[in-house]
Formats: structure tokens, C-alpha cells, sequence
């Protein structure tokens, strides 16, 4: 059972991969390449072309921001030589390029779990900051780690727009079962999930692990 769910959620997460890649990242770099084209192929027209270049140059920037976020999902940092808590000051990055305000609580401990509780701290934070980018058109993300004795806790709570059961079911049928998978990964380590959310009051993910799996 744990094998074939493996390989489901690996197959999903390719698709999703691929998809993020086509509609997003491939659908910018093209439409930075037509406006350039426009601009090298019309009449000359220094204002314009400066304009032109000053766009795309930002466009590029964003583009390199959500490919390296990319990067990090395909392969995630090596833990133990980064560090958990670098690592999820680094996944709050693209949170900070696209205008949300991030406020991080960070225990010391951190760097000193477990490699198996530190990777599935860190997957958690990542499912969870993914959802908040994607869904939530939140303004600010709270994202709190902290280690007491023999258990760790995570939380992630945002001002976005939140949802109700019914959306989770929805994703879920639509192949986008990131949030319940965590949600078992984390029951099978002996830990716990709490999400909780409504329309209009944002949405807060809390999680329980113990210190060593």
C-alpha cells in the first residue's frame, strides 16, 4: 500500500511539475520573446525599446525566481549540510518576490533534528507555502517552527481567502491531493495534521512530529 501510494504521488507530482512548467515558465519566456521580436523588427523608437527592455528584463527576474523554486521542489537542499532553517528561509523567497509579507519564527533547534523529521518538516513547509502562493491571495504568511521536548511544531497560517471542506474534496478530484497526502505521511511518522480554514478567514496548517521517527 505505502509502495503504490509512492508511485501515485510521484506520478502526480511529474504532472504537476510539467504542467507548472508549461503554463507558467514556457507561457512567460514566449511572450517575452514576441515583445522583443516586436521591438527588433518595427521601426526604431528609443523610448519604446527602452521600455521594452526594462519589461522584459523584469519579466526575466520573475522567471528565473519561480524556476529556481522549481529547482528546489524537483531536488530539495541537502538538510543536513544547509540546514533546516536556512532551507525554509530560502522557500520563503518566492512568498517575498511576489509581495506577501512573511514573518518567520525559527527555533535554534532545528538544525539539530533528526534528518528524517528535518525532511518532512521541510516537505510540509513547502506543501504548504505552495498552497499559499497558488490559492489563498494572501497578503501575509506567518510560518512557525519551533522544537520542544521530544516533538516539533510546525504552522503556517495566512490572511488569504481561505475555503471550505467541500474545496479540499474538489482539489482532491482534480488530482490535487498535495495537502492529504502530507496529512498521511505525517499520521504514518506519528504525528498529526490540523488545517483549518473559512471562506474569507484564511487558513491555518498545524503540525505535530515527534522528535525522532
Amino acid at each position: 500500500r505505502l509502495l503504490r501510494s509512492a508511485v501515485d504521488s510521484s506520478d502526480l507530482e511529474r504532472r504537476r511539475i510539467a504542467a507548472d512548467l508549461h503554463d507558467g515558465l514556457v507561457q512567460e519566456l514566449v511572450g517575452v520573446t514576441y515583445a522583443l521580436d516586436a521591438a527588433r523588427l518595427g521601426s526604431p523608437d528609443r523610448e519604446r525599446d527602452r521600455s521594452v527592455i526594462a519589461t522584459a528584463a523584469t519579466r526575466l527576474r520573475g522567471s528565473v525566481a519561480r524556476l529556481r523554486s522549481q529547482l528546489v521542489e524537483i531536488y530539495p537542499p541537502d538538510l543536513a549540510a544547509m540546514g533546516l532553517s536556512a532551507a525554509l528561509q530560502e522557500l520563503v523567497g518566492e512568498l517575498h518576490g511576489s509581495g506577501v509579507e512573511v514573518d518567520l519564527e525559527l527555533d535554534e533547534g532545528l538544525d539539530e533534528l533528526a534528518p528524517e523529521v528535518a525532511r518532512l518538516l521541510f516537505r510540509a513547509a513547502q506543501e504548504s507555502l505552495r498552497n499559499v502562493g497558488r490559492h489563498s491571495c494572501a497578503r501575509r504568511v506567518r510560518l512557525a517552527a519551533h522544537v520542544s521536548e521530544r516533538a516539533v511544531r510546525l504552522v503556517v497560517e495566512d490572511d488569504g481567502v481561505g475555503f471550505d471542506g467541500a474545496e479540499l474534496e474538489r482539489r482532491a478530484e482534480r488530482g490535487h491531493v498535495g495537502l492529504r497526502s502530507l496529512t498521511d505521511l505525517v499520521a504514518d511518522a506519528g504525528g498529526r495534521v490540523e488545517i483549518s480554514s473559512a471562506p474569507g478567514l484564511g487558513t491555518r496548517v498545524d503540525l505535530t512530529l515527534p522528535d525522532t521517527l
